[in-house]
């Protein structure tokens, strides 16, 4: 069949409903300041979106401040979000004790009306001295505060290994195997120069956010089910929960590789996959997030914050869960590059929240994106 000029040209630049090269990312052309309360900007803070009493709301948990702005910080913030449109941001009641804590942006997710914060690290009178070794749960009140009585705080020092560790990835699923639970998924994590290949989870009661298994004291030692471990140790890489199986993205040192595997019928994970085709660059502090059908990998370094990028990277999923190729999707509007960057998504919104960018300076804005082709 002869296809006009027309034709090639409009399938060579993905204008088909069924091309997997169309971009489907569109962005806010005016990214959204986060006021007052955070002018200086923000990076390695958390980022969770939760529904409370029939609203959503979207919080930045702790976080570093640049030192100006006072270093790294205590407070967790939070907005309502209808639609597309972010609300006034407030600061919460309750605060992070121990000093400000950072090192958390891949292990803070939000679920059935609770934050949780897995791990962490404290910055107590300038010095980094202390990580955060297990779980705190958050509750959200009605209007979206946190009371200061409402963080539950769950111990890790008795596991094997520990939650002693910075920039551990985290992802909640809902339990196959018992219906009014969720389960939540530890990844990964670093300590100085060492790093582990280490994969737990923890059951969740729905209705309470009571970590099952855990004891009167808040030990997690009898909580924990270790399960197939990652082909590598990681750390400062993304998990990401897609269509039933887990993903992880990037290392540091900055590597393209990316892993998967399936959740079973028992909560448990199949054995880790590379996948066919890595990440078109290596990436070190990237956000990643499923979102409107699709799979994304956004922003990070290829190496130095000088290597930072606004690149957005679009996975083409198989039937089997293996990635074939990736795709170039819209670009990160406005910033000159960005890594550490808080990411939550909501039915209608994917935001990306702080980070730091390329020149070094802390992002002060919220970047929004709608799906202009879902399921593409």
């Amino acid at each position: 069949m002869v296809r006009s000029p027309m034709f090639v040209l409009a399938a060579a630049l993905g204008l088909f409903a069924g091309s997997v090269v169309a971009q489907t990312l569109e962005w806010s052309a005016t990214p959204t300041s986060l006021g007052p309360l955070l002018p200086a900007g923000i990076q390695m803070n958390g980022t969770a979106t939760v529904e409370v009493a029939g609203e959503r709301f979207v919080y930045i948990v702790g976080g570093n401040k640049s030192t100006a702005a006072g270093g790294d910080t205590t407070r967790i913030h939070y907005a309502r979000i209808d639609g597309t449109t972010l609300g006034t941001w407030r600061e919460a009641t309750a605060r992070l004790e121990g000093g400000g804590t950072t090192y958390h942006t891949r292990s803070t997710v939000g679920w059935r009306g609770r934050i949780f914060v897995v791990g962490g690290r404290f910055n107590e009178e300038g010095e980094y001295s202390t990580t955060y070794n297990g779980i705190r749960v958050f509750r959200p009140g009605a209007g979206g505060d946190i009371p200061a009585d409402a963080i539950v705080h769950y111990s890790g020092e008795t596991l094997s290994p520990s939650l002693d560790l910075l920039e551990m990835a985290a992802v909640m699923a809902e339990s196959r195997q018992h219906p009014a639970e969720g389960v939540l998924y530890v990844l990964g994590g670093g300590s100085g120069s060492s790093k582990t290949a280490a994969v737990r989870s923890f059951r969740v009661e729905a209705e309470t956010g009571r970590i099952v298994g855990a004891d009167a004291s808040g030990n997690l030692a009898s909580a924990a089910r270790l399960l197939s471990p990652l082909p590598a140790p990681v750390a400062f890489h993304q998990t990401v929960l897609h269509d039933g199986r887990l993903y992880v993205v990037g290392d540091s040192p900055a590597s393209p590789t990316v892993t998967f595997a399936t959740i079973m019928e028992d909560d448990s994970l199949s054995a880790w996959r590379t996948t066919a085709a890595p990440l078109r660059e290596a990436r070190l502090d990237a956000a990643a997030a499923s979102f409107g059908g699709h799979l994304y990998v956004l922003g990070g370094t290829a190496g130095t914050n000088a290597d930072t990028r606004t690149t957005v990277f679009r996975a083409e999923v198989g039937e089997n869960g293996d990635i074939v190729a990736w795709h170039p999707d819209t670009p990160i509007p406005v910033m000159p590059g960005i890594r550490r960057i808080g990411a939550t998504v909501t039915p209608d919104a994917l935001l990306l929240i702080g980070g730091r960018l390329a020149d070094d300076a802390f992002s002060p804005w919220v970047q929004l994106a709608t799906v202009a082709r879902p399921g593409l």
